[in-house]
């Protein structure tokens, strides 16, 4: 018996939840279709979210809407799935030099609002800060492991989530709707990180995956800040403090490397006081993209097939507004950003 939808997602990573809720507080008809990876992006990410960037202070694209669209987001589905996985957390950052002073300086009107100048350093116990450094806000971390379960239980019980690998191969498409085994839905959106990559519907797209690894450690003191310099360090809910993270474009496999460890501790052990163990390293693949922005969007060729994906790193401050913007696209109300519409490509 085919069972009529409105939408069918396929692949349960942040932005798949992130789609499903959207969906939800829409009252639109839904499946999620996913078969978990114990290593996939999703589920080994550190979830930090920081809307300023790079060594000259970058803010990030779309910060001013991005930001304050997440803290809305996320807590009110803590509120719904009665889970808690959202932690908005103040970061530190050091100056490194003085020549970063000035480079703070210069755009400190454009960054004010997320970010103030500490002249001392208010961690002397944890790291060397002669020159002080930024208190930044509207940061903190997504436990995404807890998101991505509480999702699966909330919708597992309503009977709108299936542990099913999704076969391309199946996949009807009509004009105005697709036919999944027992689906029938007006629209399939495909959330499946680098696996899209492959797919015949999407392989145009460039993708620009990315191997990255961070380490859990316990470290002889605790501390509540976001501690970032030329790596981060954060406590988890876990009770372990997440460490990372390394960018690698070639060797695109989850198999934690010595090299890697031995990257972020050093770059640890270049700020930070107290000694640690490691009791874990993780490794995952991003769905980075060579361009640096997300695939959202229509399919060219086929009208019911959507896409949602390419968020690398930024999957969980990028996700709940894009995927708003998405949904307020398909029900005809407003375009997609150019910069991120999937058109940019076809």
């Amino acid at each position: 018996m085919i069972q009529k939808i409105d939408y069918l997602i396929i692949g349960q990573g942040i932005a798949g939840s992130c789609m499903a809720w959207q969906l939800e507080q829409k009252q639109q008809s839904f499946v999620i279709l996913d078969a978990p990876q114990p290593a996939a992006a999703s589920r080994v990410a550190a979830g930090l979210f920081n809307p300023i960037t790079g060594r000259n202070f970058v803010l990030t694209w779309l910060a001013e809407k991005i930001f304050p669209y997440a803290e809305n987001f996320y807590p009110k589905i803590e509120n719904q799935s009665r889970a808690k996985f959202f932690y908005p957390t103040p970061m530190f950052r050091p100056f490194v030099s003085v020549k970063n002073q000035n480079d703070w300086e210069l755009r400190a009107e454009v960054l004010d609002q997320f970010a103030k100048k500490e002249i001392q350093n208010p961690y002397p116990q944890l790291i060397d800060a002669p020159l002080g450094g930024l208190h930044i806000q509207h940061c903190g971390y997504l436990d995404t492991l807890a998101f991505l379960e509480a999702t699966r239980r909330f919708f597992q019980d309503k009977g709108q989530y299936q542990e099913i690998l999704f076969d391309e191969q199946a996949l009807q498409i009509q004009d105005e709707c697709i036919i999944y085994k027992s689906w029938k839905a007006k629209r399939i959106i495909f959330c499946r990180g680098v696996e899209d990559a492959t797919s015949k519907y999407w392989n145009f797209l460039p993708f620009h995956p990315a191997k990255g690894e961070l380490l859990s450690i316990v470290p002889n003191q605790a501390f509540e800040p976001i501690l970032n310099r030329s790596c981060w360090i954060f406590p988890h809910a876990d009770n372990t403090y997440k460490v990372g993270a390394t960018y690698d474009h070639q060797n695109l496999n989850t198999i934690p490397t010595v090299a890697a460890r031995a990257n972020i501790e050093r770059r640890l052990q270049d700020f930070f006081k107290p000694s640690y163990q490691v009791v874990a390293q993780q490794a995952g693949i991003r769905p980075a993209t060579k361009d640096r922005r997300p695939f959202i969007g229509q399919h060219h060729i086929h009208k019911p097939l959507f896409i949602c994906n390419g968020f690398g790193a930024k999957a969980v401050s990028l996700a709940p507004y894009l995927t708003d913007c998405l949904l307020t696209y398909c029900q005809n109300q407003k375009s997609i950003p150019e910069e991120v519409d999937v058109k940019r490509f076809q």
